[in-house]
């Protein structure tokens, strides 16, 4: 399998896929504020579509750790953005950066217990949120439009809201729907991480094939 080598980053941590599920671990001050700082398990996306997944569970390593599904304009600490996800309380949370280095607003959320589907459908320039307790049932929770070409990144965020610590968070699936221009086969988005210089590799099913337009990295 093509290996993508060791990247420099200021964020440690590492991701596994096996069974049908991701095991991400992320450090990292926070996804709130005007800048950013935690790990993302993502690929490229353009045009319309949604991401569905399950998290399963988050360590407790803050009241604000989370972990969850996000479209993100670039990867700058600033970029725009738009987040579901779930902190280890069970409080489901929906922000959106609207601008690059603004502010980060709180949308909505509701409360729920593990396991919690969580998904977020872009049509045009809308973005609208949604919660299930069964991939099947779903309930929204906001909608909000949002700016810039069409184009960035979709994936799993997860931070510990804590530098010197890991955060773990079990998430399954990670499907990812096309309506427009961006090639988001599922088996090809589950990555493995890149670790620093002196930690274990993280290791993928021999069914993943990297490319270079697939990539597993901290978004700061």
């Amino acid at each position: 399998m093509a290996d993508a080598g060791y990247w420099r980053r200021r964020t440690p941590g590492s991701a596994l896929y096996a069974a049908g599920q991701f095991t991400l671990e992320g450090a990292g001050a926070n996804i709130w504020g005007t800048a950013d700082a935690f790990r993302y398990l993502y690929q490229p996306f353009s045009g319309d579509g949604q991401i569905v997944a399950r998290v399963n569970r988050i360590d407790n390593t803050s009241p604000y750790a989370k972990a969850g599904i996000m479209l993100r304009d670039t990867l700058t600490a600033g970029s725009a953005h738009v987040i579901l996800d779930v902190k280890p309380d069970g409080g489901v949370e929906f922000m959106q950066r609207s601008t690059a280095d603004g502010a980060t607003a709180y949308l909505g959320g509701t409360p729920v217990s593990f396991p919690i589907w969580l998904r977020l459908v872009r049509t045009g320039s809308s973005v609208s949120a949604a919660v299930s307790s069964n991939g099947t049932q779903w309930n929204t929770i906001g909608n909000t439009t949002v700016g810039g070409t069409g184009s960035g990144l979709i994936g799993l965020p997860v931070t510990s809201q804590t530098i010197a610590t890991l955060a773990a968070a079990t998430i399954r699936s990670g499907r990812r729907h096309r309506r427009g221009t961006g090639a988001l086969a599922n088996s090809r988005a589950k990555r493995r991480a890149f670790p620093r210089a002196g930690e274990g590799r993280a290791r993928c099913p021999s069914r993943c094939r990297p490319s270079a337009t697939n990539h597993d990295r901290r978004a700061w």
